[in-house]
C-alpha cells in the first residue's frame, strides 16, 4: 500500500475477508476446548547428543508427552514423532501448563488434495473447522487464516510469531500482526509475549481477551461488501 501511495496511486489497506466470517459463524455456545493449529516449530537439525539430552531433560514428563504425541500424530506414537513432540513440549511448556498442552486438541491445516472428491467437500471441511474454532475457549496458531476468523468470531486467539522469519513472510504480515495477541519464538525458545498481563494459565484456568483493533477493518470490509451488493449470511445454522 505504501509503495502504491508513493507513486501517487490511491490505495488503502482492507485486511482480509476472513475478518467477516464471524457474521456467519459466531457462536454464543462454547465447549471449553483449546486448539493448537499448526503452532510454529523451528526447523533445525539436531545432533545425536542434542537428541539424547532432550530426551533426558523431558523424561519426567514422559506420560504427558506421549499423550500429546498421540494427539499431534493421530495415534502414531513412533520414536520420531515422540522426539518431535519432546521438542514441541520443551518450547511451549514455558508458557502453557502441562494440563493445557496434554488436554488440547491438535489440528493441521495441510491437506492432501486426493483426500477430497469434490470442491464441495473442501468447503464442508473448512466450515467444520470454523464451527470448532467458534466454540473454542482458546486457539493457538501460526496460521493467519485461522487467527483472523477467530478474531471475527470473538474466539480468544494467540498468534505465534517467528522472529527469525524471512523478509517475504514479514512483508506478508504487515498490518496484521498488531491485530493479535502475540507470542514470540526465536532460536528454539519463547522469548516474549505482549499478553503476559492479560492471561492466566494456572491450573488450566484461562483468562484472555483479544485486542479490539481488528473491528474497524472488519466493519469497513462489511461496509464495502454491502455497497457492492455482496450478501453476508448471518448466524448460519449448523
Amino acid at each position: 500500500m505504501n509503495l502504491l501511495q508513493q507513486h501517487h496511486i490511491k490505495a488503502f489497506f482492507t485486511g482480509c475477508l476472513t475478518l467477516t466470517l464471524g457474521e456467519t459463524f459466531h457462536s454464543e455456545e462454547k465447549d471449553g476446548k483449546i486448539y493448537f493449529v499448526d503452532p510454529y516449530m523451528p526447523v533445525h537439525r539436531k545432533s545425536n547428543l542434542q537428541k539424547i539430552l532432550l530426551l533426558l531433560k523431558t523424561a519426567p514428563h514422559f506420560k504427558a508427552i506421549k499423550k500429546i504425541t498421540a494427539k499431534r500424530y493421530k495415534g502414531e506414537v513412533t520414536f520420531r514423532n515422540y522426539l518431535n513432540t519432546c521438542f514441541f513440549y520443551k518450547i511451549y511448556q514455558t508458557f502453557f501448563s502441562k494440563e493445557i498442552l496434554q488436554d488440547a486438541e491438535y489440528i493441521k491445516h495441510i491437506y492432501k488434495p486426493e483426500g477430497f472428491s469434490s470442491e464441495n467437500q473442501m468447503f464442508q471441511e473448512a466450515e467444520k473447522l470454523l464451527r470448532k474454532y467458534a466454540k473454542a475457549k482458546l486457539v493457538v496458531t501460526s496460521r493467519i487464516h485461522c487467527a483472523l476468523p477467530c478474531l471475527s468470531m470473538e474466539t480468544p486467539v494467540i498468534y505465534i510469531d517467528d522472529l527469525e522469519k524471512s523478509e517475504i513472510s514479514s512483508c506478508r504480515l504487515d498490518g496484521l500482526l498488531e491485530l493479535f495477541n502475540l507470542l514470540f519464538i526465536e532460536k528454539d525458545k519463547i522469548v516474549g509475549s505482549d499478553i503476559a498481563d492479560k492471561i492466566n494459565f494456572v491450573d488450566s484456568q484461562i483468562t484472555i481477551s483479544n485486542k479490539t483493533t481488528y473491528r474497524k477493518l472488519k466493519n469497513d470490509l462489511i461496509e464495502i461488501l454491502n455497497k457492492n451488493n455482496y450478501f453476508i449470511h448471518k448466524n448460519k445454522p449448523s
